[in-house]
């Protein structure tokens, strides 16, 4: 395993030793994975058989949650919405925390499905009223364009001679017909 090493001594490693420690520890957390899945496939395999009770084979509620396998957990929350017949999102923000890849959380809301536990969703968002919704779009739009005017207002030059508006990048001070009126 690696040990942790301080921020100088890690900016002294070369990179071959930095590729080394990576891949012990992806290696490690590959078997840590191989490891849970495993013990998923276990449990799931004694869930099906009675079997006597040992201390591993404790009932879940019984655990504490840091130790319940993920399979543990999807049971705990299926068994709770068997109960209430519904799930909140509340409820369902576990699993995040479970890193489920998008197969295995589809399988699980379809097993919720097929048990006819409704999953609600309370931080929903309210519908939307698109007339409102248009309505203030406009009102943003004319509130930019009069910023964008009144930038551009006063912005213009004008020239001090003739009073004509000059051109938005003119290098002179006057006009070139004012211009070419001086120089002759």
């Amino acid at each position: 395993m690696v040990v942790k090493m301080e921020q100088k001594e890690l900016n002294n490693l070369s990179a071959e030793e930095l590729d080394a420690m990576a891949d012990a520890l992806l290696a490690a957390d590959d078997a840590k994975q191989a490891e849970a899945k495993a013990d998923g496939a276990a449990s799931a395999q004694t869930a099906d058989k009675p079997a006597a009770a040992s201390a591993e084979d404790a009932p879940a509620a019984e655990k504490p949650e840091s130790e319940k396998t993920t399979e543990e957990k999807l049971n705990d929350l299926v068994e709770k919405g068997k109960k209430t017949g519904k799930l909140s999102s509340k409820d369902l923000m576990v699993l995040e925390d479970m890193n489920l890849s998008s197969e295995e959380t589809e399988k699980f809301y379809d097993r919720l499905e097929s048990l006819n536990i409704d999953v609600l969703g309370d931080d929903a968002l309210p519908p939307v009223d698109e007339d409102a919704l248009y309505d203030q779009r406009e009102d943003v739009a004319e509130e930019i364009n009069e910023i964008l005017l009144h930038r551009l207002k006063n912005n213009i030059r004008f020239c001090p001679l003739c009073g004509k508006a000059l051109p938005l990048h003119h290098r002179g001070r006057v006009c070139d017909a004012c211009y070419r009126r001086m120089r002759k």
